[in-house]
């Protein structure tokens, strides 16, 4: 008799602080710098982050969507420290509708002016360790050693069929 495949849920939770996997409960964070920030963490005109997938709108970056959403396999990024994206990325299929803004275009950098009216969606939320402590809208891994054991788990499930997926709460 064959093992049946497994739709494994992983959940965020606590404010997109912890993240439930595998039986482990991970520190995390999705602190994000927009408009709606205060003081060090509020974007800068000159600080202008397109959508994606590419080309890009420029809009304001949100959290990690509410949602259940579809883990893909991890991938191996960069050991370099000061990297944003470090070691692993585990993307998913998380989307949310953007605001797009209106921007300037100076001779050196572009600017943000105000919001469009106008809206798309945003992909290319993922699980990530990074140098800054703040993201684009991803859940940042606190710990180089528990983002590695999140995608080894997340590889040998996939590996033995299983479907992955995380829930925002």
């Amino acid at each position: 008799m064959g093992s049946e495949a497994v739709n494994r849920i992983l959940v965020l939770k606590n404010n997109r602080t912890l993240l439930s996997a595998f039986g482990r409960e991970i520190k995390c964070s999705c602190l994000v710098r927009n408009e709606l920030s205060s003081g060090a963490l509020r974007r800068g005109v000159d600080e202008v982050v397109l959508t994606e997938p590419s080309p890009g709108f420029p809009y304001m970056p949100r959290q990690f969507p509410i949602g259940t959403w579809n883990v893909r396999k991890p991938e191996i990024e960069t050991d370099d420290p000061k990297a944003y994206i470090q070691y692993w990325w585990i993307g998913t299929d998380a989307e949310q509708e953007v605001e797009v803004w209106t921007t300037q275009e100076h001779e050196d950098h572009e600017e943000y002016v105000a919001p469009s009216g106008k809206t798309v969606i945003d992909k290319g939320y993922g699980i990530h360790c990074s140098a800054s402590s703040t993201t684009l809208g991803c859940l940042r891994i606190d710990e180089r050693h528990d983002l590695e054991f999140l995608a080894l788990k997340i590889l040998d499930a996939r590996a033995s069929g299983d479907t992955i997926q995380l829930e925002v709460i």
